[in-house]
C-alpha cells in the first residue's frame, strides 16, 4: 500500500487533538467571613462560568477552582496585588525537574556546576547540597532543580562534571502512608500568601522574631 501524506497529517491532527490542556491548581482562600464579599472580588476578575467554588470543612477556607491555567493566573494576580490571604500550589508546567547528583565533592562551587550544566542545554533554578540528616554535615550529594524543559531526561547521560565521574538519579520517592495524606509540600514553596503565624505564640509575626 503506497504511502500517503494526507493519512500521516492526519493522524498528527488527531493526536494534537487528542491532548489534554493542562490542569489549574485550586486556590485556596482563608479567613473568609463573608462569601459574598468573595464573590464580588472574582466577578472585578471573571464570570461565574469560570470557577467552581467549596466551603471547607473549617468553615473559613474557600476552595476555588478555576476553569484553566488563564483564569487560575488572573486570579492569584488579583489576590497578591489586593493582599488577600490564599494559598496554592506550583503548577505542574512551572514546577522543576529534580534530579539528585552523585559523585561530586560537598565543597564544589556549585556555579561553576551551574555553568557547566548550561553548556551541556541545561537551565539550573538550583543546585542544593545535601547534609547529613543528624550529623548535619555535607555529603557528596545534591538535589539539582531543572527549569521544566524537553531535554530533561538528557542529563541521565551525563557521566562527567567538572572532571570528576558522577551520576545523576530519579529521586527517591517515599512510600505514601496508608492512615496519613501526605501533603504535596515541594509544590507548595512560594505560593503561600497568608499572614505570619507564630509556632510559639500563635501571634501574626515570624517566629524568628518572637520575644518568648
Amino acid at each position: 500500500m503506497p504511502f500517503n501524506d494526507n493519512d500521516d497529517e492526519e493522524a498528527t491532527t488527531d493526536n494534537k487533538e487528542t491532548e489534554k490542556p493542562p490542569k489549574p491548581e485550586p486556590i485556596f482562600v482563608t479567613g473568609v467571613l463573608d462569601i459574598n464579599a468573595l464573590r464580588n472580588k472574582l466577578k472585578e476578575i471573571t464570570t461565574t462560568d469560570d470557577y467552581t467554588m467549596t466551603t471547607l470543612k473549617s468553615g473559613h477556607i474557600v476552595k476555588i477552582m478555576p476553569a484553566n491555567i488563564e483564569i487560575y493566573k488572573s486570579v492569584r494576580g488579583k489576590f497578591i496585588s489586593d493582599n488577600i490571604s490564599h494559598y496554592t500550589y506550583m503548577l505542574k508546567s512551572e514546577r522543576p525537574y529534580r534530579v539528585v547528583l552523585r559523585g561530586l565533592h560537598s565543597s564544589e562551587d556549585t556555579t561553576e556546576i551551574k555553568e557547566i550544566l548550561k553548556e551541556n542545554g541545561h537551565e539550573v533554578r538550583q543546585i542544593v547540597n545535601v547534609r547529613h540528616r543528624t550529623s548535619k554535615e555535607p555529603l557528596p550529594l545534591f538535589y539539582v532543580d531543572l527549569e521544566p524543559k524537553s531535554n530533561n531526561r538528557d542529563i541521565f547521560n551525563l557521566k562527567y562534571l567538572n572532571h570528576m565521574k558522577v551520576t545523576f538519579e530519579p529521586p527517591y520517592k517515599k512510600k505514601k502512608s496508608s492512615s496519613a495524606k501526605v501533603p504535596k509540600v515541594w509544590s507548595f514553596q512560594n505560593q503561600c500568601h497568608r499572614p505570619f503565624r507564630c509556632v510559639k505564640c500563635g501571634e501574626d509575626h515570624p517566629t524568628s522574631t518572637c520575644k518568648n
